[in-house]
């Protein structure tokens, strides 16, 4: 059916039939369709012969709902994008009378010009002025280069102005007031560049002009730019002019800069009484960081030069120290000492004790080696009260190094060619001032240093020397010493011979005691 009715829709669009033929025609269709067998509902009983109930389907639960899955809020439609808007197209009555004037610009260039606001009048002065390609004027446009401008900045540097330097002036946002104050300044010669690197660097042209009206009117524009690079302010050339540098090139005055020198810098160094230092020397003090008190007290001492005066920066020396040093010296003072004194970390106060303290016996180079190995003062002193100062300074550090007693070395110092070196083992030896009071007291004659170690290292008895002090041995020597300690004398074997035999007694009889182990147990029978 449907297929018919899609034929009798196709006839009416070819014109075959009118539109009336086919709704009858449609029609008809219609009704032999509500007539056919198909369509006829039977409802005699013939048809409820047989018929069988179906199995009755138990009911199906109905299929849950799912949860409803929260959806994002949809974002608001982005916006539209403006129309472009119409470029605006120049005016023909310009165009028209630029071309009159010989002038000769594409379209974009003149869209350019009128947007500026660029009228014939200014491109006519730019003519005058030797600009006449189209490309510069149309960037003299862009950049807002007026005819003034460059009458201005032409009156500055002379004819070899360009148009790339007129665009690159007003690129670094160089005004005409600028150039009339550049006029004004009055610089003997200035070129394009030096212009250009003034507005790069961005040269203050007051500060320019306050420094010429203090007197340094030789100064370049080149010098400025450096001026400018390196931080190099008014008040640090003021001060430089009230101080009495005045006779300084550019590059002195920059150096101050890249050495961060201010005017601070220069009015310390003043009131610490380096005034008459030549600019180069303070910047060299600065360049080393050196104490300005330290350099004023050391700059006037013998030896004291400008090539050592900035070291005592290097080595990090304060005033304090130098005026010890100086102190100690004296007339001796070596401006090496005090670098040597500092590279020994050498304390001042330890030089300035030393003097009160009158210990002035040695160099200073002997004192920095004192103090280099933590020689106290108080061992210092000692050394003089026991007249040992003649003792060589390296021996006397080892002698007190090795604790050695100082009384003792000098009770050994009276001994028959007695050597300092060889006390260095007296701590060792056990050997101290009581022991060679002990035995200077017995009289043997032929006592030496080596004698005195070796009783030392056998550990004679003290008790023993007391015994025999004073006489009560005739003909002892240091040899027989030794033996009666290596034998182990003591006091009760001089008492059990002395009540033998009545004092003094002889060696002979001194070891016979010591034979026969005689003791204070012995004595009745004896």
């Amino acid at each position: 059916m449907k297929n018919e009715r899609m034929m009798i829709l196709q006839m009416v669009e070819d014109g075959t039939i009118s539109p009336s033929d086919a709704a009858r025609l449609l029609d008809a269709m219609g009704e032999s369709q509500a007539n056919s067998p198909a369509n006829t509902m039977n409802t005699s009983e013939e048809f409820t012969v047989g018929w069988v109930e179906p199995p009755e389907v138990p009911p199906i639960p109905p299929t849950p709902t799912p949860p409803v899955v929260p959806q994002p809020p949809i974002p608001p439609a982005a916006p539209l994008p403006p129309r472009p808007r119409r470029r605006r197209e120049p005016d023909p009555g310009l165009a028209a009378s630029l071309k009159e004037a010989g002038f000769h610009f594409n379209r974009e260039q003149l869209r350019i010009l009128d947007r500026a606001d660029v009228d014939r009048e200014t491109l006519l002065a730019f003519r005058e002025l030797g600009y006449t390609r189209p490309d510069q004027l149309v960037q003299f446009a862009r950049h807002d280069v007026t005819p003034e401008f460059a009458r201005a900045v032409r009156a500055l540097v002379g004819d070899e102005l360009r148009a790339g330097h007129l665009i690159e002036l007003r690129h670094h946002d160089v005004e005409i007031e600028d150039i009339y104050a550049l006029h004004s300044i009055g610089f003997e010669s200035i070129e394009i560049r030096q212009v250009i690197q003034m507005a790069i660097h961005d040269v203050d042209l007051d500060d320019v002009r306050d420094i010429r009206s203090l007197g340094y009117t030789h100064l370049t524009p080149r010098d400025f730019v450096e001026m400018a690079i390196h931080d190099v302010d008014v008040d640090l050339v003021r001060a430089l002019a009230e101080l009495g540098y005045q006779d300084l090139s550019g590059h002195d005055i920059v150096q101050l800069g890249i050495h961060d020198i201010d005017a601070d810098y220069l009015w310390d160094a003043h009131r610490a009484g380096l005034g008459n230092l030549r600019l180069s020397a303070l910047v060299k003090l600065a360049i080393h960081d050196t104490d300005l008190e330290a350099a004023a007290e050391a700059i006037n001492l013998p030896g004291m030069t400008m090539d050592i005066l900035p070291k005592l920066g290097v080595h990090d020396i304060a005033a304090d120290l130098v005026r010890a040093v100086a102190l100690y010296a004296g007339e001796g003072f070596a401006a090496q000492d005090l670098l040597r004194a500092a590279r020994r970390d050498v304390d001042a106060d330890y030089l300035i004790d030393a003097v009160e303290l009158g210990l002035t016996h040695w160099s200073l180079n002997e004192m920095i080696a004192f103090h280099q190995h933590d020689i106290e003062l108080e061992d210092l002193s000692d050394i003089v009260r026991l007249e040992l100062a003649e003792i060589k300074p390296p021996l006397l550090i080892r002698l007190l190094e090795n604790d050695v007693d100082l009384e003792a070395v000098r009770l050994a110092l009276t001994l028959p060619n007695a050597q300092a070196e060889q006390m260095l083992s007296f701590e060792d030896a056990d050997v101290d001032a009581e022991l060679l009071r002990l035995l200077l007291a017995t009289g043997v004659e032929d006592l030496t240093v080596s004698h005195v170690v070796a009783l030392g290292k056998a550990d004679i008895d003290r008790d023993f020397l007391r015994a025999i002090s004073d006489g009560a041995i005739n003909g002892l020597s240091a040899s027989h010493l030794y033996q009666l300690a290596r034998h182990d004398a003591e006091e009760d074997h001089v008492f059990a011979a002395t009540t033998r035999y009545g004092r003094p007694i002889s060696v002979e009889q001194l070891f016979e005691a010591l034979r026969g182990n005689w003791d204070a147990d012995d004595i009745p029978t004896l």
